[in-house]
């Protein structure tokens, strides 16, 4: 045996002789000189394996600094125990590594290229007797696999660290040729700017893409990614779940004492990776929103989305046309996100389908369609109707106005005619036990900073009455400043009417003749109300119409 010692540095580790074009890569990220000790072993009795030697090399590794993403990154004067033994064989190696309790590996090396091999992270291999040797045969199959577990890992700095391994040239073998499998536990796992816990990767390259397998209990699915960075992601994933503390974010009104969060508020989406998505499953806490795809491809400006498509168990967002997909321009400048969406909303029952996006339905309904463009502060996944900007045209068919309490936006609070006509006093007692029917509800809303102002006449068409209500609500201040025209049954409302002008002694009687002449009273009267104030503690002034404004009606 012979037993050296000295120190060597950075450029000296890259001059040996015994390093691959990926190693040599790896040293670029280093910086220093370290002290080390080597034994030299020639064994006289290994004629059966022509094994001639060993070189077994030990090292603190302070005094040299790794520039890698954690868990390999190192500073200068840190000390990390590193072995490296050499077994030489005719024409081929055997290389065994170890780097404290981060990484451990054996490698078949010939003519300085590594042939195949394993690679543990976090767990060691298994350590032969002093004096054993590796057999070379142990290291059957192609390629270098990489298996264990990591504390932590970011993807777009080790992305960026394999890809200065790369090929220079495109005929050049890369570290995708190198790597068969990488499958490793990540506990917390970094990738544009979300955090990941307990994910399970497995990753198997090919001649012009990886292949990547990801599972945790937020995510589960396939990614491609193309070496070509021009080319486009496909993402195909079984499910994707956003907890229960993130589900707030874009589908309620901001208030004082709940303050939504925007889940890629620190996404720069001109940065992203160009992308085709879609999942088979999208939660938001414990509610199942469907099935949902998009195209993203990056801009200066930010990013656009086409095809954008959501597919749930009642509802769907498609087109504006009602074929191919909703449109998203995402923008981003100066750490502030836009958004700007042109599309199509349609649903069956809005009491079943807006809850599980957190928002209050207040009314039950057998289709409805809101289509239009919207503009809003913040990302795709921040939606919120107090920054939106535009203008929606809304039609629902056949439903009831009633009291769900569920979700946390109150735009449909203030339109609940149903606890509106009850506080005017308006008698639609056959209707009260289960809420104000409606036949259809019609109109163009304009959305301002906050501000939703009605485009014309917003017509609810009812089996009883017609209400056309024109104005303006506060979603910010939560006030409402309109005026509603409602077109009632005489005889249905005469006496109360009568009583709301102040002459009750007539409402007692018109109400005893309405009984007894019912088919002669059953024309239609129509009262106009101010309605001003707060949504929960309206004012309300009226007066008879003396002519009514069929325009209104139609």
């Amino acid at each position: 045996m012979i037993h050296l010692s000295g120190r060597v540095n950075q450029a000296e580790l890259s001059a040996w002789s015994l390093q691959t074009d990926f190693v040599r890569k790896l040293l670029e990220h280093a910086a220093g000189e370290i002290d080390y000790q080597a034994d030299f072993t020639i064994f006289k009795n290994a004629a059966k394996d022509g094994v001639q030697s060993r070189l077994h090399i030990q090292s603190s590794l302070q005094g040299l600094a790794f520039d890698l993403p954690k868990p390999m990154q190192k500073q200068a004067d840190q000390s990390q125990p590193f072995e490296m033994m050499v077994n030489f064989f005719p024409e081929r190696e055997v290389l065994e590594l170890r780097f404290e309790d981060l990484l451990s590996g054996r490698l078949l090396m010939q003519e300085d290229e590594i042939i195949n091999g394993r690679i543990h992270l976090g767990d060691q291999l298994e350590t032969y007797a002093e004096g054993e040797l590796i057999p070379p045969q142990e290291l059957s199959g192609e390629g270098l696999a990489v298996l264990g577990n990591l504390n932590y890992f970011h993807f777009e700095r080790w992305q960026e660290v394999l890809e200065s391994m790369g090929p220079e040239q495109s005929d050049q073998s890369g570290i995708s040729s190198l790597i068969s499998l990488i499958e490793v536990d990540i506990d917390e796992l970094d990738i544009f700017d979300k955090k990941m816990s307990d994910m399970k990767a497995r990753l198997r390259p090919n001649s012009d893409s990886w292949y990547l397998f990801v599972e945790n209990p937020e995510i589960s699915g396939n990614i491609e990614i193309p070496h070509d960075g021009a080319l486009p992601w496909l993402i195909r994933l079984n499910y994707l779940r956003f907890p229960e503390e993130e589900e707030k974010s874009g589908f309620v009104l901001r208030e004082e004492e709940l303050e939504t969060i925007d889940i890629l508020a620190n996404v720069n989406p001109g940065q992203l990776p160009p992308f085709d998505f879609s999942t088979a499953e999208l939660s938001l806490g414990d509610a199942n929103v469907g099935r949902w795809s998009f195209s993203l491809r990056p801009n200066d400006m930010g990013a656009v989305l086409t095809n954008f498509q959501a597919l749930m168990s009642d509802a769907r967002i498609v087109g504006q046309n009602r074929e191919g997909g909703a449109e998203l321009d995402w923008r981003y400048m100066d750490g502030e996100h836009t958004t700007f969406f042109s599309g199509l909303f349609e649903a069956g029952d809005l009491a079943t389908v807006l809850p599980p996006l957190g928002v209050d339905a207040f009314m039950e309904s057998e289709e409805a369609s809101f289509v239009g463009e919207l503009l809003w502060r913040g990302s795709p996944a921040n939606f919120s109707l107090v920054d939106a900007t535009g203008e929606v045209n809304v039609n629902i068919q056949e439903g009831r106005f009633v009291n769900i309490d569920s979700g946390s936006s109150r735009i449909f609070g203030a339109f609940n005619l149903d606890s509106l006509v009850r506080r005017l006093q308006l008698d639609f007692s056959d209707l009260y036990k289960s809420g104000l029917a409606y036949d259809s509800i019609e109109g163009d809303l304009l959305f301002d900073d906050g501000l939703v102002i009605t485009q014309g006449p917003f017509i609810v068409d009812g089996p009883s009455s017609k209400i056309a209500l024109e104005g303006q609500i506060n979603l910010v201040e939560e006030t409402i400043s309109a005026e509603m025209l409602v077109n009632v049954p005489l005889g249905q409302n005469i006496s109360v009417l009568a009583g709301l002008l102040g002459a009750w002694p007539v409402a007692i009687s018109t109400y005893l003749a309405s009984q007894l002449f019912a088919d002669e009273v059953e024309g239609m009267t129509a009262i106009v109300y101010t309605l001003e104030g707060p949504w929960n503690q309206l004012q309300a002034g009226f007066e008879p119409a003396t002519e009514l404004e069929e325009d209104n009606f139609e």
